[in-house]
C-alpha cells in the first residue's frame, strides 16, 4: 500500500506543472508566431494600399483623358501656351511612345498659361500625384494601326499619300508614396490618338503602369 502512495505522489509530481525550460520555450515559440505574423499583416496592408494608390493613378489619368476629349480637335488649341523652352524639358525625361513623336509647341505664346498644363499636382487619400501631359504629332497609315515619326527630322507640310496627321497625348502619373515607390517613383501611362485631320473624332487609348 504504501509502495502505491509513493507511486501516484511520484506521478503527481511529475504532472504538478511545467517547468521553466518549458515556459520558456513556449514564450519564444510564441513570440515567432506573432513576430511572423504582424510582418505577414503589415505587408498585406502595404501591398493593398500600393494597389489603392495605383488604381487612383489609373482614375487621376482618365480624368485627364476627359479633359483632352473636351477640346477641340486642333493641335494649335492643344498647345496653346506651350513654350518651346518648357516642351523640350518635359521631353527630357523619357516615357513611352515619345521616340515615335514630333515634338510641337506654340510658336507665340500669348497666353499667360498653358492650356493643358505640362505639369500639375492632385492629391488623393493623403498621396501626392504629379500628372505630366505630353502633347506631340505622329503619322499614322491607312494600312497600319501604328502613328510613327516619318524619315525626316521634322514633320512635313502636308501628310504624305496614305497617311493622317495625328495628335498623340500622353499622360504620365508619378507617384513616390510608399515603400516600393520611395526610391523610384511609380507611373501609370495613358496614351491618345486625336485626329485633327477634321474627320470624326477618333479615339484610340491604352495605358500601362509600375509596378
Amino acid at each position: 500500500m504504501s509502495r502505491l502512495r509513493a507511486l501516484l505522489s511520484a506521478r503527481h509530481d511529475r504532472d504538478s506543472g511545467m517547468t521553466l525550460i518549458e515556459v520558456v520555450v513556449a514564450i519564444g515559440i510564441l513570440g515567432l508566431l506573432s513576430t511572423l505574423s504582424l510582418g505577414f499583416y503589415m505587408t498585406s496592408m502595404e501591398s493593398a494600399t500600393t494597389h489603392q494608390r495605383r488604381e487612383i493613378a489609373i482614375t487621376v489619368a482618365n480624368e485627364s483623358m476627359e479633359i483632352l476629349n473636351g477640346w477641340t480637335p486642333n493641335l494649335a488649341a492643344l498647345t496653346s501656351g506651350r513654350s518651346q523652352t518648357n516642351v523640350l524639358a518635359q521631353w527630357a525625361t523619357p516615357v513611352s511612345g515619345l521616340a515615335n513623336t514630333y515634338q510641337v509647341w506654340d510658336d507665340v505664346p500669348v497666353a499667360a498659361t498653358e492650356a493643358i498644363p505640362i505639369s500639375r499636382t492632385v492629391v488623393r487619400s493623403g498621396t501626392e500625384f504629379t500628372v505630366v501631359v505630353y502633347i506631340g504629332t505622329c503619322y499614322k497609315r491607312f494600312d497600319s494601326s501604328e502613328c510613327t515619326k516619318l524619315p525626316s527630322a521634322t514633320p512635313p507640310a502636308v501628310p504624305p499619300s496614305g497617311t493622317a496627321h495625328m495628335v498623340r497625348a500622353i499622360v504620365d502619373v508619378r507617384w513616390t508614396a510608399g515603400t516600393s515607390c520611395a526610391t523610384t517613383a511609380c507611373r501609370y501611362s495613358a496614351a491618345t490618338l486625336i485626329d485633327v485631320t477634321g474627320s470624326d473624332l477618333e479615339w484610340i487609348t491604352t495605358g500601362a503602369g509600375t509596378p
